[in-house]
């Protein structure tokens, strides 16, 4: 297995100015006060969905919180604004696009939300989508020209964000499997085309086949200019519909994807992995696999990971991402909403190690979602017996800081993203 890596963030600052009053009797005139640093005021800040649980253990309500700044603190879903369950919504300049809901919506838009800071979101305005279309990915080519996922239909819409029409629809349910449909779900573009993740599953969202597939799309005449697919490591579910990190790219501009097999141990033979397009090719690597039931990671106890749930690139080839292990908790078969099975890894994709971060506790699995601030931490949530919030991981330690929650939420974190200072 060969191997390789890397990525970035840039935080700008706004400055305050002290003023100097002076007397007119020259005699009495103070020293003047001199020029003080520059202080700044805005650190960016965190923007999370809170999810509600019911007596099940399964959500049943999220809202989108955003938070005043960066300092540790406590927030409940008062100023959050409802959105679908467990749909983390794009974000670009300001802006986020709320998607209709995965799991069934009657909602028939993409619902622009300004993004502010502390205090609930505003609604700017929406771009229409088929009713039931389980839109849930967005890639943007320009401010003219952006790309939407519609999971259930097998179709990618492409529109103007800016007027918010639709351009043109891009049917790709000819390149289902046999006895399954096909399911765009997470998109990424690179040198002018469009990758998009595909999922290959039956009316119980399984893969039946070992098969890893992407479609590739010209941005200049949308049209497909092909299908990929990986036949060779027994991976499936190119990507997850809610995590848009489920596709990155590195400093070498070598595109990753993160494949969830069948979701977890019921998968059998279909597996759970990285795959990787170098830069300038249009085909999976074949040198190159992360093969997760061919790693024993370090700090596991003998558990190996079953599927990456959530994922974040932080550079220099290193993810960090919530791994779902299974066999970790023994009531997973019982209630698999509760069950304790996420647990916060780091990975060398350019040596293919999984080690674990052991200050970081267990976590269900309804806990997803990473973002990194472009510099040294990573935020992800956690929910437990004992713990709930979003907790602060030091990319430069390799630990918790500080080891309880960054900051205490309401519900259960399901997605996040850092927003940098304006």
């Amino acid at each position: 297995m060969r191997l390789q890596p890397k990525f970035l963030g840039v935080l700008s600052i706004s400055l305050l100015f002290a003023l100097v009053s002076c007397e007119k009797d020259p005699k009495n005139t103070p020293t003047p006060t001199p020029p003080q640093p520059p202080t700044t005021t805005d650190q960016g800040h965190l923007v999370y969905l809170s999810s509600i649980t019911g007596p099940s253990g399964a959500p049943e309500a999220s809202y989108l919180v955003s938070t005043r700044d960066m300092k540790p603190g406590s927030y409940t879903n008062r100023n959050g604004y409802p959105l679908e369950v467990a749909t983390f919504p794009y974000y670009h300049k300001g802006t986020f696009y709320a998607f209709p809901g995965l799991m069934g919506s009657k909602i028939s838009a993409v619902t622009l939300l300004d993004a502010q800071h502390g205090i609930t979101f505003n609604p700017l305005g929406s771009i229409p989508v088929p009713g039931n279309s389980g839109t849930t990915g967005m890639a943007l080519l320009s401010e003219s020209k952006a790309y939407l996922s519609n999971y259930h239909l097998g179709t990618i819409s492409v529109i103007n964000p800016t007027t918010r029409t639709v351009l043109k629809t891009i049917d790709l349910n000819k390149y289902a499997q046999p006895n399954v449909k096909v399911s765009p779900a997470m998109l990424i573009i690179r040198d002018g085309l469009l990758f998009v993740g595909l999922n290959q599953i039956d009316a119980q969202w399984k893969p039946l086949k070992a098969q890893a597939d992407m479609a590739i799309i010209d941005t200049q005449t949308d049209e497909v200019s092909k299908i990929i697919s990986d036949k060779t490591h027994g991976m499936s579910f190119c990507t997850r519909p809610i995590d848009e990190n489920s596709l990155f790219i590195d400093e070498a501009g070598d595109l990753y994807v993160n494949c969830l097999g069948a979701f977890e141990a019921l998968g059998g033979k279909i597996q759970a992995g990285l795959l990787r397009i170098k830069k300038g090719q249009t085909e999976f690597d074949p040198d190159y696999a992360l093969e997760l039931d061919k790693v024993m990671p370090e700090g596991t106890e003998g558990h190996k990971v079953e599927v990456l749930q959530g994922i974040i690139y932080t550079g220099d080839g290193t993810i960090v991402a919530q791994a779902g292990i299974t066999s970790m908790d023994p009531n997973y078969r019982q209630n698999p909403y509760t069950a304790l099975t996420c647990v916060l890894v780091s990975i060398d994709l350019k040596k293919g190690t999984i080690q674990r971060i052991t200050d970081s506790a267990p976590s269900m699995n309804l806990t997803y979602g990473l973002t990194y601030d472009g510099k040294r931490y990573v935020y992800y949530g956690v929910a437990n017996k004992t713990q709930q919030g979003i907790f602060r991981y030091d990319t430069h330690t390799k630990h918790l800081d500080p080891k309880d929650p960054y900051l205490q939420v309401e519900g259960y974190v399901a997605g996040l993203r850092y927003i940098p200072a304006k």
